[in-house]
This record gives C-alpha cells, structure tokens and sequence, in this order.
C-alpha cells in the first residue's frame, strides 16, 4: 500500500491506513482517523474509536474563554450599577440643597415685604410725629427735641409722652430694618451665586460620568471577535507566565542558585584540569553546584552560565564546561563510567545533578545521574539512544531520536520519570533522525534535527508532533529561546523568529561551524548579549560565540 501524509493540516505523520470511502481525505493517523470517521460516516463500511486529545484541549479553552466572558460581563455590570447609585446619589443630594435655597428664599422675601409695607404705612401718615419717621435719625432727634416739651407743656399727658417714645423706637426699628435689608440683599447676591457656581459643578460632574459609562458601554459592546483574540493573547501569556514560574519554583526548591560568582570560580578552578576530587574539597564546597542549560537560559539562569560537553581522549571521559564570562574551557573532575564515551548524550538538572545516557556502543550504553555529593547513581536500563537529544521538563526527562542498534537514525521518543524512577514510551517521531536539540516553548518542546528540514513540536498534552512550516538545510542545527527563538545551523545560517511565533523566520548571520556533519552533542548558552556554542563530534570539539548585536560569530579558543 502507497504510504502518504496524513490529511490533517500540520500532521508529521505518514501512513498507509486507508479508508474504503469516496473521500479524497483517506489516510489518516490514529490522532486524526476519528475525525475523518465523523465527517464521512455514511459512506464507511467500518468504524473505529480513538481518543481526541486535540478536541477535548479545545473543549476545556472554550469552558476556560467562557468563564473569562462571564466574568468580565459582571465586571462591567458592578461598574454600571456603581455609576447609576453614584447619579441617583448626586440627584438626591442636589434636589435636598435645592429645597433648602428656595424656602431660604421664601422666608427673607416675606421679611423683606413686610419691612417695605412698614416704610409705606409710615410715609402715608399725616401726623406731624410720624412724619418724624421718614427723617434721618439725627434729624429726628432734633426735631423730638422741639415736640416733646411742648407736648408736655400743651398736653401734660403722659399718655402722649409714652406714645411718642413707642414711635421713636419704632423709628429706630426701622433704620435698623433698612441696614438689614441692605445686608439682607448683599447675602442673596452670594448665596445665588454659590447656587449657580454649584450647579455648573454638578453638570460638570454629570457629564463625566455620562462619558465614563458610554466608555463602558462601548466596551461593553466591543465585538465578539476582538474579544476573542484578546482572550487569546491572554491565554498565551498565561501560559508562558505558567511555564516560566514552574521552572523558576523548582530551581528555587532544590536550591539551584546558592553560591557566589567568586567562590563558584575559586571551585572550578581548584577542582579543573588533573585536580583530583578530594575529600578537602568537597568540605570546603560542600553547597557549590555546576548544572547546564541545554534548553533555555530564561529557564534556568546561572551564574556564570556554563554548558557541559563530554569528549574521550586517550580512552578517558572528561566532563567540559565552557566558562562564558572568563571565556575558557574547565574541565570537570566527576565520577564517570568506562561506558560513557563520544556517543553519550548529557543534560543538567534544576537540582545540581547531570543525567547521562546512551553510548557508541549498543551493548554497554547505560543511563545515570551524577551528582558532585555522592557520585553516579545509574538509573533503570531503558531505551534511549546514542547522539539522542534530552531536555527537562515538569520532573521528567524527555529524549527524542538517535542512533538505534543498526547505527541508522530512530524515531524513538521516550521519557524518564524522575518521581517514579521509571521510563515511559512516548509517540514516536513521524520520521527518523539523529544529533538531535531540545528546547522548552510555550509548554510544548520544540525538536531540531539534522536529517529533517522541518521543526518538529511535541504536544505534552496530547502526546502527539506538530510539523513547523519553516523549512531549513538538513545540516545539524540548535535552538535556544531567549525569549525569541534562534537557530543556527552547522555550514549554514543564524535564523530568528518573530516574538512568539515559531513559523516566522529570517536569516539575521552566516554560521562559521565548519565540523563535521555528524556532531556527537550540541549545546548553547546565552550571556552578555552573545550566543555561546559548543560543538563535539567524535574525539574532537570547538567553541564558537555569535553575538546578537552585530550579528557575527567567532571562534573561541578553548
């Protein structure tokens, strides 16, 4: 039967499963046959069942995006009900100011009537006396000065006397009344004033919060689609943020990062070259740690940042780490094994510890872990192969590709559990491939080989590969997330990607590496705004530095 690519848009696999329908979609993976099933049920002659990871990842963002939706319509809610009790309280408080103005108002113009019905009564009086009363207050007096003996002397009523002094108070009364009013009128040209100065306040105020809640309202109707792809962005970045705090929380737990730039140097430098590891120097060190980081240095920061690399001279393994910020080579002086040789892979743990495995030789490729406190620690014989790939992630250990038994490329994928002391078969690669790099991407892994144009994407939530669009050479290549992805490819090009998108790429720098197409390891690190790279292959290794601001590489010495 023919084999050909699974219909399935960016499916990597290949198959020869055939559907007896007149659909032209036939082959199918297992991933993908039920969907195939679903959409053309009446024309199959048989069924089968399969789990859809995909379809239920969809089913629980839908629930997720739901929920978000909800929760930001009662948000807008809340608002709307805040600004309404706002105004309903304004109203009230303004109405309440209002009536106590207008019955202000009402009382000082009944008072001031009265004064003016006064001031008439007493001008249309013809009594000499009262008359006194339109007089000023000092001309009153002299006039009263006159009256009133004569009154005594002509009347002798005292009677008369008393009256005379009633309207003599009365006059006083009002002059007194005329000041009052006078005051009287100044007061009600403020308090209107204060009145209208409040007023355009409030209008002032009323009109914000009418153009705050059409804000709300038209964000409020803002259309499903733009909410959406919000929601989106969102979730991306939540899962980033996730991913990140993750490997940050379980750095910080096994105590990753605990030992002094000087003293961490004074260590290598007394445990480097021929220097045995001694009992003297593990007390004088007992908390210093030497880890890599094979996946991303956003990860797993280190300082100084070191990469590790193995190599077999003269029937000897050494462990190499490449200091960046004094840019030479140490040699680590670690418990190995015979079996360990050119072929062996390596990668750090967040827990000061090395894991090691696979060899050259089929018959003697172990699996183990060393740490620099009690030595090496092998592990469950399992299945991974020599010049494989290996990455931490989420207390496991993921490996993909290598050289099986018959020197020719896998499509083994297997994973350690740490917790469980155990290896558990994953999905294996849509097609085989060797010298391959690993790296941690928004939750997923991001695979690069060397027989592969392609990316591949690894789904640890539905243990099933991705294929990336981009096609590079089919030289070795590595990957390293800063948070940008880069590429760079042996007897090739530097490449890098758009932010958050691993499908857009672009040449950046021309790549120096000139080994041979067979490397046993690649590893890379970033610091100080270059790319560090260490390149082994067989006996042989080199040392290489891209810088990201002028976009060139070098090579170091080691």
């Amino acid at each position: 039967m023919v084999t050909k690519q699974c219909f399935y848009p960016r499916c990597a696999f290949e198959v020869e499963m055939s559907c007896h329908c007149t659909s032209p979609y036939t082959y199918s993976c297992e991933t993908h046959w039920g969907m195939h099933i679903k959409s053309h049920k009446e024309d199959h002659v048989f069924e089968l069942e399969f789990t859809q990871p995909v379809e239920e990842t969809k089913k629980a963002i839908i629930m997720i995006l739901a929920k978000e939706i909800s929760k930001k319509e009662e948000f807008k809610k809340k608002i709307l009900d805040s600004f309404s009790q706002n105004i309903y309280r304004s109203e009230t408080n303004l109405r309440e100011q209002l009536k106590k103005l207008e019955a202000d108002s009402a009382e000082i113009s009944s008072h001031i009537d009265k004064v003016f019905n006064t001031q008439k009564i007493l001008k249309s009086e013809q009594d000499p006396i009262l008359r006194l009363l339109t007089l000023s207050p000092a001309e009153a007096i002299i006039c009263l000065e006159d009256i009133i003996p004569k009154t005594q002397e002509s009347h002798n009523n005292a009677e008369l006397f008393y009256g005379v002094n009633r309207e003599i108070e009365k006059m006083i009364e009002s002059f007194i009344k005329d000041k009052f009013e006078m005051i009287l009128n100044e007061r009600l040209i403020k308090i209107e004033q204060r009145i209208e100065q409040q007023d355009r306040g409030n209008k002032e105020n009323l009109l914000k919060m009418n153009i705050s809640m059409a804000s709300v309202q038209n964000d409020g109707i803002a259309s499903k689609n733009e909410f959406e792809k919000w929601m989106e962005n969102t979730e991306n970045e939540i899962k980033m943020l996730n991913a990140r705090l993750l490997s940050i929380s379980e750095d910080l737990e096994n105590n990753i990062i605990n030992s002094p730039l000087k003293q961490l140097t004074k260590f290598y430098e007394n445990i480097g070259g021929n220097a045995s590891n001694t009992e003297e120097n593990k007390q004088n060190f007992p908390n210093q740690e030497f880890s890599q980081v094979s996946e991303s240095y956003y990860d797993y920061p280190l300082s100084p940042p070191l990469f590790l690399i193995n190599k077999n001279s003269n029937g000897e393994v050494n462990l190499l780490a490449y200091n960046t910020e004094s840019e030479r080579e140490l040699v680590l002086d670690l418990p190995t094994q015979e079996t360990f040789d050119y072929g062996t892979c390596i990668t750090s743990l967040p827990n000061k510890e090395i894991f090691c495995f696979g060899s050259a030789n089929p018959n003697t490729g172990i699996s183990a872990i060393i740490d620099q406190s009690y030595g090496l620690k092998l592990l469950p014989s399992g299945k991974p192969c020599c010049f494989s790939s290996a990455v931490y992630f989420k207390r496991s250990i993921f490996c993909f590709g290598g050289q099986n038994e018959g020197i020719m490329s896998s499509t083994l994928s297997e994973k350690f559990d740490l917790e469980k002391n155990k290896w558990v078969s994953l999905k294996p690669l849509p097609k085989p491939d060797q010298y391959c790099n690993s790296i941690i991407f928004d939750g997923d892994i991001l695979i690069s080989g060397c027989y592969n144009k392609n990316i591949l994407r690894y789904r640890t939530m539905g243990n099933y590969f991705t294929r990336i669009d981009y096609e590079f050479s089919t030289n070795r290549k590595i990957l390293i997330s800063l948070p940008r992805l880069y590429l760079i490819e042996c007897k090739g090009y530097v490449y890098e990607s758009e932010i958050n998108d691993e499908n857009n790429w672009k040449k950046i720098g021309k790549s120096i590496i000139t080994s041979s197409n067979y490397p046993g390891q690649l590893n890379c690190q970033y610091s100080k705004g270059a790319i560090y790279i260490g390149v082994k292959w067989l006996n042989m290794h080199e040392y290489y530095k891209f810088d990201l601001s002028s976009k060139t590489m070098l090579q170091l010495s080691k």
